[in-house]
């Protein structure tokens, strides 16, 4: 299930763990962690920036974590963990701005800090790094991006706009492609009912939630949509030499993004469960309906995360409906 890699070169297979986490997002980079007894080879094979490739879901991981614990009972505890590949992207900063399509503003991001674009020094084309292209949507926006993570942009433009991406680890081929996802449509239900849900845990926060964005004393976004008690207000500051209104209403809107209400409704799933199969008839970005009795709540939700968990019990799976989690 498990392959380990340095680069592109396979050095070790299916590790034994005592607890494995495997966390798929849709519209930011997904995380793992794994927990097993230590021994000198797997200390080796686990090594910083080594690759995690897990098979089944088609995605891999950086090892960026990698510790040593001595439990009470004097035995050594290896633990790992790290992103996965599609966190390469907060390794580049850039500048844009304009009005321009968002499938054109996403593909140009990648083209001038990843591939050609980008110049000899900050191209990743050599490492495998590829693009696949796909149909993205053409709503026109006007942005202005200085100095701004790649990362943080691209996970902002998705989620405003019902995308998700992921990197593909070929190591056959020696690449890695890069691409946008959309949403799918399914006819899957998650319900009591249907046998399918073994818990669940609903979330309705408007904690952090802001509608009106003071940027220094030189602008005020919704300023005239929201009154009263429900006006939720929140200050930022604008870098200096910034005037451009672009600029402004692109910082506002990253900000309203940031303290966006959240709501979740997040079902332990029963793997083993015949009806509505993971991966075959739902996975990761899918549009599935969810329904629970006792809240008198049913809603078609996007499929934003997937947590697979083994352990000495097997596999589980908790996903996360609706609102992306930050």
């Amino acid at each position: 299930m498990i392959e380990i890699y340095k680069g592109y070169e396979l050095i070790g297979l299916s590790p034994v763990y005592s607890r494995f986490v495997w966390t798929r997002r849709f519209a930011r980079a997904g995380e793992f962690r794994l927990e097993t007894h230590f021994c000198s080879e797997l200390f080796r094979e686990l090594a910083i920036g080594n690759v995690i490739y897990k098979r089944d879901t088609d995605e891999a991981a950086i090892i960026e974590h990698r510790s040593v614990i001595q439990t009470a009972n004097d035995e050594l505890l290896l633990v790992v963990a790290g992103r996965h590949l599609s966190s390469i992207l907060d390794r580049r900063v850039f500048s844009f701005e304009g009005e321009i399509g968002v499938g054109e503003l996403l593909r140009h991001i990648i083209n001038t800090n990843f591939l050609a674009g980008a110049g000899a020094n900050r191209s990743m084309a050599g490492d495998g790094f590829r693009f696949i292209m796909g149909n993205l949507p053409n709503t026109i926006i006007s942005v202005e991006y200085r100095n701004q993570n790649v990362y943080n942009a691209i996970s902002t433009l998705c989620a405003e706009h019902g995308l998700g991406f992921k990197v593909r680890f070929r190591p056959t081929e020696r690449t890695l492609e890069f691409m946008f996802v959309q949403t799918n449509e399914t006819d899957a239900i998650f319900s009591k009912e249907f046998a399918n849900v073994i818990e669940q845990n609903y979330i309705d926060d408007i904690e952090r939630y802001r509608n009106v964005v003071y940027i220094d004393d030189q602008f005020v976004h919704n300023d005239t949509l929201f009154r009263g008690f429900e006006r939720r207000e929140i200050a930022i500051a604008a870098p200096r030499g910034s005037g451009e209104m672009t600029y402004f209403l692109q910082s506002a809107r990253d900000a309203l993004h940031e303290n966006r209400k959240i709501q979740v409704l997040s079902s332990t799933i029963n793997p083993h469960s015949e009806q509505f199969v993971y991966q075959k008839d739902w996975d990761i970005g899918a549009m599935v309906t969810s329904r629970s009795a006792d809240l008198g709540f049913m809603e078609r939700e996007l499929v934003s995360e997937i947590v697979e968990i083994y352990g000495e019990e097997g596999l589980s799976l908790v996903v996360n409906l609706g609102s992306d989690m930050m």
